[in-house]
């Protein structure tokens, strides 16, 4: 089962989108200004086509100019090459804010994700796909949608009401009346034969009870049990099936009387065309500018129509997302991302543990606790016995960034959670072999999260302590080496750099965490990378490797 963070109430997304529009560099509104006239553009070429049309069809009868003839289809070829023209600008440009809408909807998703508390961190890729990237793209799609529909859609409307009032008004309200109800009849229908199938909520119900069955297969064969499981699961799956089907017939039935209904209206509408046009209120030549105008407006009409569906569709897109822009923050007193060793007091590296206990999964569910011990500067200890979990929970207390459920983690006599976070930033490192790298220059991976308060003699002296060196003379462009897919690192070389970041920042208390993956230690440059981390600097190891566990004077078992 995938583990979620807690959430609390999801907030208003107008307001969120009105403060991100208000709040961003991006000209927004300027965005949104082509966007309209993009669409008035287009709803003004397609409201005129059908009225040229229908002056078409006037002079090709017997009659007419001829003139005409050869100056008419220009113009509509014209009207339409520009609202062609205009809605391929108006789009490109809807999508193109929808690129940098998305850039910062995802950024402030990271911001959320990565400042959680800790009990929001056990998040599945699955759980990150489908958040990061397959609802921000609905929620977008559907905002794209609705402004195309109030802007280009509500204009075009607007404006080919107007040409059929114009040609008819008896009649051009009467075909609109009918439009309309077809429209929404089709709608209402469609709505309600996908209650065909069984609901999500069935689904998953019986989802779960067969995962149970199946689950405990073994004590319903002891019980002789597996036919009264079926005939269970079968009988809930009749149930439902009958109360499926009783839908599917009410929707049927209401579909065949509205079929009936819209006959009735068509049949009316037509001997009402029939009528006009023997009273001579209908011109030969309009007829065809009417059907044009009639059979252009269903589409932006029917998109108008369903507003209120994508309202609830933008809506229901938009919790996921407010949901996690809602997860408390941990706390932080930090007000600046720099590490300069100048402005920033440091720890001398002692860790005192007394009665610690801690969970240790995100549950809560598992109670684990660690023995005493306690380190003076520039000591080293492994500990053994250790799940990735606990490891986890046990580095981030060392860090501050939980506290135990009882006991004291102490970082040179003080609370470790009681220390201004910029302190412990600039005094602690966690070397976890498995971390990834920038797709950013060689010098911006060392230098992370000091990157402007490093000079380039720092960033040199911590890669040739970690031996990394030997590698960076061999990239294309040395330091200035972007590490994009382009260039491939062995597992040992990606592992210097991380140890040349942590040596960079030079802190007093290093924590070895192997308990997800290990480092390379086939490599002897690796191993004395690690040596020359460690050396005079408090240091906890969590591993199974004899190598680094031999560099520790002392050992515990959690």
């Amino acid at each position: 089962m995938t583990n979620r963070p807690s959430f609390s109430q999801p907030t208003s997304f107008r307001s969120n989108l009105l403060q991100w529009l208000r709040e961003s560099e991006t000209p927004y509104w300027q965005f949104l200004s082509i966007v309209f006239f993009s669409a008035s553009v287009t709803a003004i070429s397609i409201t005129l086509i059908p009225l040229v049309i229908g002056q078409l069809s006037t002079h090709v009868l017997p009659g007419g100019n001829r003139l005409f003839l050869h100056e008419l289809p220009l113009l509509l070829a014209i009207l339409l090459l520009t609202s062609i023209t205009a809605n391929y600008a108006g789009n490109y440009t809807l999508h193109r804010l929808q690129g940098q809408f998305a850039l910062i909807l995802r950024d402030r998703l990271l911001a959320q994700l990565v400042g959680t508390t800790p009990n929001c961190t056990d998040i599945s890729s699955e759980w990150i796909k489908l958040r990061y990237f397959g609802t921000v793209d609905s929620l977008l799609n559907y905002l794209i949608r609705l402004i195309n529909s109030l802007s280009r859609d509500l204009l075009t409307v607007i404006g080919l009401v107007a040409v059929l009032l114009y040609m008819n008004q008896e009649l051009a309200l009467l075909t609109l009346v009918v439009l309309a109800v077809a429209l929404l009849t089709q709608s209402l229908f469609s709505t309600d034969t996908a209650s065909q199938t069984l609901s999500d909520k069935t689904q998953n119900e019986i989802t779960n009870l067969i995962q149970n069955v199946i689950a405990y297969q073994h004590l319903i064969r002891l019980d002789h049990g597996c036919l009264q499981e079926r005939l269970n699961i079968y009988n809930i799956l009749d149930q439902q099936q009958r109360i499926s089907l009783r839908q599917t017939g009410h929707s049927m039935l209401t579909g065949m009387l509205a079929q009936l209904f819209l006959i009735g209206l068509m049949t009316a509408l037509l001997y009402f065309w029939l009528q006009q046009m023997t009273l001579g209120k209908f011109m030969p030549g309009e007829m065809p500018a009417f059907i044009a105008a009639l059979l252009i407006l269903t589409l932006p009409l029917k998109r108008l129509l369903a507003i209120k569906r994508l309202l609830v569709d933008s809506h229901q897109s938009y919790q996921p997302i407010a949901a996690i822009l809602s997860i408390p923050h941990a706390p932080a007193k930090a007000t600046s991302n720099d590490l300069s060793a100048n402005r920033i007091r440091r720890l001398q590296g002692s860790v005192y543990f007394e009665n610690v206990h801690f969970y240790c999964n995100a549950s809560q569910s598992r109670l684990a606790s660690c023995p005493d011990f306690s380190l003076i500067p520039g000591e080293i200890l492994a500990i053994t016995n250790f799940t990735s979990d606990s490891a986890q929970i046990l580095a981030s207390l060392v860090c501050g960034f939980v506290s135990p459920i009882t006991g004291k983690v102490m970082l040179d006599k003080q609370n470790a959670v009681d220390i201004d976070q910029l302190v412990r930033q600039a005094s602690i490192a966690w070397l976890s072999p498995d971390r990834m790298l920038l797709s950013d220059t060689v010098a911006a991976n060392i230098a992370y999260g000091m990157k402007r308060c490093s000079v380039e003699t720092e960033i040199t002296r911590a890669a040739h302590a970690s031996h990394a060196t030997e590698f960076i003379r061999e990239l294309p462009r040395g330091h200035e080496t972007i590490l994009d897919t382009g260039i491939t690192l062995t597992a040992s070389e990606r592992q210097r750099l991380l140890i040349a970041r942590a040596l960079l920042k030079n802190p007093a208390i290093v924590i070895i965490d192997e308990s997800i993956v290990q480092f390379d230690l086939n490599d002897p440059l690796l191993q004395q990378a690690l040596l020359a981390l460690t050396r005079k600097r408090t240091t906890l190891i969590l591993s199974t490797q004899p190598p680094l566990l031999n560099l520790a004077e002392n050992s515990i078992t959690l």
